[in-house]
């Protein structure tokens, strides 16, 4: 859960604050806009204060129409003020109604005004707007250079509201990306700021934040104390949600201490303000957070319950997940696009100079060689710019059947976790309490067969879920996950394992199907390790050879050649997997069984 204040600082120049529509007001203002015997600044200045306090926030759409006519007037007349404020009042209506990138657009014509009109003042106010919205469109290194701009410009203004809300923000995203030292200097320097002026939400936020640090770094007693400080100014504010949220992250660090039953509590203060408020985060974090805590203590029962509302919370989320990474991905294509068009326009620029001076070069020679001259070079950059956008189309059409495939394959995923997952989870934790209260032996034991089954299936399913996952990974990655089914699935079975790994192994990407293929290849040939050879010990030996070289050798019985006979389809299915993906399979069974496999890898570092 982030702890940040989402700023919304639009028209901040605009005098007053938003007000009620009240007719005889918007009346008044109307007929000075109308009056041309008025001074053209008043006329202005009534237009900008019917539009922000009278109907943007309850009328976006007209508001974006009426800074039309006052964008008109403005650049009739080149006033830089009024032209910002146009721009600004267009951005937040985008903003209101969800369409950020045209939110962004107008908002940095706006900056460009103010910054026309030398006032340092509103540009830290913009820098921090369009920091906001970069945020929440998960660009954070666009978003926090904008936080550092309002940083230095609030500095030397001396705006100390801008100033705590800009540091805030900038050391979230210093902590979500592990920087979490400056981000804690970040958040005491904010803290001391609204603790002087009195902003109490960017004060409870925070401490919030400090406390989560602290906590994460051990320091729970201060994690504890900065939470408890936020708790008090959410109750002053009468905030649910930060009350909800702190009480929440409160109970995480009494449960740290191994303070359970104060833990307990604080989650069911959260779980009261949440759960009647319908606020459907709070209440699926909470409930994940008191699953644990029961099931750590041994209640069962309320460990159920309290799974059961995760899982049923599951489903909301994800619907609101992926209306935000439909948002977000929209954004982003609307960057994309802008800068090909932007970089076409200069190329075209440059072009159109160069073609400015050969064609005076040639005026200089003779008539016939400008009209050849400057033929072909017409015909050179059309091909060029025809190339260019055939090239961009191609591109964009790639990219969409690729971001349609990996977001079916999340969309499995997701819906194998979490009604899959959920449903054996339940069926194991049923299990578990059956054998419990269960007296008679023989079903003690099948109760305990279920619970077995139920954990295997889940360790299945999760092993299932990371070979389909859409999104590639690196080498490391991939071996860290395959010597971490090998360690867990032979200690299961009784058999030693001994991993023998280069310390100098590259890390290049893999696609979904190599990383899916080589992931099968080993959880087949530790199959057959336990299934056939009689083993006690593993050896898994992974070296760099210009790919992939990797070895699974048991001390078994051996094993008699490749035949269909013997072995049925695993060992033929192992080698396909492995020439599907340009690779070699090798099976050797001399003193014990050994499989070997070499995955070329041509983009290494």
């Amino acid at each position: 859960m982030k702890f940040r204040m989402v700023l919304f600082i639009v028209c901040s120049w605009a005098s007053g604050a938003s007000l009620p529509p009240v007719q005889g007001q918007v009346d008044s203002l109307w007929s000075v806009w109308n009056d041309p015997s008025k001074h053209d600044t008043t006329r202005m200045r009534a237009m900008l204060d019917l539009t922000f306090d009278h109907v943007l926030f309850s009328f976006p759409d007209s508001a974006y129409q009426l800074a039309g006519l006052l964008l008109a007037k403005a650049e009739a007349l080149e006033d830089s003020y009024f032209i910002a404020s146009a721009y600004n009042i267009r951005g937040a209506s985008w903003q209101i109604r969800g369409n950020f990138p045209a939110a962004i657009e107008f908002y940095v014509k706006a900056l460009a005004q103010v910054k026309l009109l030398g006032n340092e003042r509103r540009q830290a106010d913009m820098h921090n707007n369009i920091g906001g919205i970069l945020h929440d469109l998960k660009e954070p290194e666009r978003a926090l250079a904008h936080y550092d701009t309002c940083v230095s410009l609030s500095q030397r203004t001396g705006n100390e509201e801008a100033l705590a809300d800009a540091l805030l923000n900038s050391a979230t995203i210093l902590r979500e990306r592990g920087d979490t030292g400056e981000a804690l200097s970040r958040y005491q320097r904010s803290l001391e700021i609204t603790a002087r002026t009195g902003y109490q939400r960017s004060s409870a936020l925070n401490h919030g934040n400090i406390g989560r640090i602290r906590s994460g770094l051990g320091e729970h007693a201060i994690a504890i104390s900065h939470f408890e400080q936020a708790i008090a100014i959410a109750e002053r504010l009468q905030d649910k949600r930060l009350l909800s949220m702190f009480n929440r992250e409160l109970g995480e660090a009494y449960a740290r201490q191994g303070r359970y039953a104060e833990a307990i509590a604080a989650g069911q203060r959260s779980m009261s303000i949440c759960r009647p408020a319908g606020m459907a985060v709070e209440i699926h974090g909470t409930a994940r957070m008191l699953y644990r805590i029961h099931k750590k203590v041994g209640d069962i029962a309320k460990a159920l319950a309290m799974h059961e509302l995760y899982a049923a919370m599951a489903d909301t989320l994800y619907n609101e997940k992926g209306r935000e990474e439909m948002v977000r991905a929209n954004a982003q294509l609307h960057y994309r696009e802008q800068a090909i068009a932007d970089s076409l326009g200069h190329v075209a620029e440059l072009d159109r100079l160069a073609s400015e001076r050969e064609i005076a070069e040639i005026e200089n020679r003779n008539e016939r060689r400008l009209l050849l001259g400057g033929l072909a070079l017409v015909l050179a950059f059309g091909g060029t710019v025809t190339w260019s956008v055939m090239e961009r189309r191609r591109r964009k059409a790639w990219h969409e059947r690729e971001q349609a495939i990996v977001s079916e394959r999340k969309r499995i995923a997701s819906d194998m976790h979490d009604d899959m997952g959920a449903g054996l989870s339940a069926l194991r934790m049923r299990s578990e309490l059956a054998q419990r209260n269960e007296p008679d032996p023989l079903k003690r034991q099948q109760f305990a067969d279920l619970t077995k089954q139920s954990a295997e299936l889940i360790t299945n399913m999760r092993q299932i879920i990371w070979a389909m996952h859409g999104e590639t990974g690196d080498l490391n990655d991939a071996l860290d996950h395959c010597i971490e089914h090998a360690r867990a699935y032979l200690r299961e079975h009784g058999l030693d394992l001994v991993v023998e790994r280069s310390a100098s192994m590259p890390s290049p990407q893999l696609t979904p199907q190599q990383r899916r293929n080589i992931f099968l290849v080993v959880k087949e040939a530790l199959h057959n390790t336990v299934k056939h050879a009689a083993a006690t010990r593993v050896v898994l030996r992974a070296q760099w050879d210009g790919g992939l070289r990797m070895e699974i050798r048991d001390d078994g019985r051996g094993s008699d050649p490749i035949s269909p006979t013997n072995h049925g389809r695993g060992l033929t299915n192992m080698a396909k997997r492995m020439a599907d993906i340009g690779g070699q399979f090798r099976f050797e069974h001399k003193d014990g069984a050994c499989i070997a496999i070499h995955v070329p890898l041509v983009n290494a570092p």
